[in-house]
């Protein structure tokens, strides 16, 4: 058993609500905690803590990152998450 981490990427921009990324990221955390992995998931556009998230990081396995692919790039609120994420997390994430 291990411990993986789902970040949903999923964003409402235009049209679309960013469904389809909630669904992937749900029935992938729902068939891999039926196989008895540890899941935790966070949605990128909900508010986050971001210590909560650096604690993730550190305690999982895995890492799956749901997103839409946009001009070959990671919506604008992938990339703040990550850009919050990492750079609270410098020494315990990645030493430089």
């Amino acid at each position: 058993m291990s411990h993986i981490h789902i970040i949903d990427g999923g964003t409402t921009f235009g049209h679309s609500q960013g469904e389809l990324n909630h669904t992937l990221a749900t029935t992938a955390q729902e068939t891999l905690s039926a196989l008895g992995h540890k899941v935790t998931k966070v949605r990128v556009t909900d508010d986050y803590a971001i210590e909560q998230e650096i604690e993730q990081f550190v305690a999982a396995d895995s890492i799956i990152l749901q997103m839409p692919g946009w001009w070959m790039g990671e919506p604008w609120t992938v990339k703040k998450y990550i850009d919050e994420v990492f750079t609270f997390g410098h020494g315990r994430l990645y030493a430089n």
